[in-house]
């Protein structure tokens, strides 16, 4: 008595036993309802106009001699990205962050966790804090008469109110 091997699917590199409840019988069972390029022999899924990407069913690059598919847009995401704003740092040839400078030259912001001088990345703490409770605010105070008598002799020494734009309150 012999057994034979099961049908595996005909899509390229799909390895799934052919599902034979469907009437398809060469196709897996994710695999059913999608139809294969047009092209004769090629193994490959439609994806547009009944063409594979490989035998163009996805837009070329716009790009003059380039063989890339169509990304964002008309071009590839070689030559379909957006200007990016450099560091103001003379031969600095890195990406602009915060006040026109790269993270290496100052243009971050600092973990807020004391004593730690790595770039913040979120919530304002870095990789390495990530998971830990944020800290403590400078000025947290246990009761109401602290925050009053720390906001009036804020006012009174270091708020300059011609400074203050309306909605920064």
């Amino acid at each position: 008595m012999t057994t034979s091997q099961p049908l595996r699917c005909s899509f390229n590199n799909c390895n799934n036993v052919v599902d034979t409840s469907s009437k398809s019988s060469l196709k897996c069972y994710l695999h059913r309802f999608r139809h294969k390029c047009r092209i004769p022999n090629c193994p490959n899924q439609v994806y547009a106009r009944q063409l594979c990407v490989r035998h163009g069913g996805k837009k070329l690059c716009e790009q003059p001699g380039c063989l890339s598919n169509a990304r964002s847009g008309p071009f590839c995401s070689k030559h379909g990205k957006a200007p990016t704003t450099l560091c103001s740092v003379q031969g600095c040839t890195r990406a602009a962050h915060l006040m026109r400078r790269c993270i290496r030259h100052g243009g971050g912001k600092q973990c807020i966790v004391d004593d730690c001088q790595a770039n913040a990345r979120a919530r304002g703490v870095c990789w390495k804090h990530r998971f830990q409770p944020l800290p403590l605010l400078k000025h947290a105070f246990t009761d109401d008469d602290q925050l009053i008598e720390w906001l009036q002799e804020w006012i009174e020494n270091d708020a300059d109110m011609t400074e203050l734009e309306c909605g920064q309150i």
